[in-house]
């Protein structure tokens, strides 16, 4: 678990190696978007 929350530290930093915490939240609201959209879509009616 240690690893893991070290990979993802380094995958939200800069340059620098500054946490950016909005990177980590951006992704997280990204990887949301393409369920949220298909169960959007299927509410409208596009099958």
């Amino acid at each position: 678990m240690k690893r893991f929350a070290e990979s993802i530290r380094y995958m939200c930093s800069d340059e620098d190696g500054k946490f950016r915490m909005s990177e980590l939240i951006g992704v997280i609201l990204f990887a949301l978007l393409i369920p949220m959209l298909w169960i959007f879509l299927y509410a409208i009616g596009c099958n």
